[in-house]
């Protein structure tokens, strides 16, 4: 067997479990109610999608990988009913202060996103905002925002099979990735 199919099975299984872990944790975070820590998960978890996508003469994740990424695996326009640079100005705002703003929605330039959780019903919300805040907030659901975060690391894995040149930056990228080693593995 080639040793390069070797080592890309071995990060494709490595990523899987990775992200099986911490979609794992979200659910444990949504289920008790920790709706902070399951945003910064969330969009955490994106900035980390957005670093394995970013382009090759890119030494870093930035603002512009993000919003390319969102838009092209979670595609928030159709998903979510917001645009990527709502999700991006969400992201500094939860990452940053926990708050709901952030430098883009003081400017003007992103929709404020407020959220609602478990049955509270994002559409109604929407209504009361629109009210008192016209133009200027989208409602989202915690819990769909992370449903379109889990489609669209599954989409990004797909596009990573298809494009030889996206596996080829996700197999110089992944050997980075922080994993977990189980124990029966270390101690041999």
């Amino acid at each position: 067997m080639n040793n390069d199919k070797k080592i890309t099975v071995s990060l494709e299984a490595l990523f899987k479990n990775q992200m099986k872990q911490f979609f794992e944790t979200i659910d444990f975070c949504l289920e008790k109610k920790f709706y902070i820590p399951s945003l910064t998960l969330i969009f955490s978890g994106i900035d980390a999608m957005a670093w394995l996508f970013r382009s090759e003469q890119s030494n870093e994740v930035t603002r512009q990988n993000f919003i390319k990424w969102v838009e092209k695996f979670m595609q928030p326009e159709n998903s979510l009913d917001c645009k990527a640079i709502d999700l991006y100005a969400a992201r500094c705002s939860i990452l940053h202060s926990f708050t709901y703003e952030s430098r883009l929605t003081q400017k003007g330039s992103a929709k404020q996103i407020c959220y609602t959780w478990g049955s509270g019903k994002p559409e109604l919300l929407q209504k009361k905002m629109d009210v008192k805040y016209p133009n200027t907030t989208v409602v989202l659901s915690i819990e769909n925002l992370f449903k379109y975060f889990r489609e669209g690391t599954l989409r990004f894995l797909d596009e990573i099979k298809r494009d030889p040149s996206l596996l080829k930056l996700f197999n110089e990228r992944m050997p980075k990735y922080f994993i977990s080693i189980p124990e029966n593995l270390i101690n041999k």
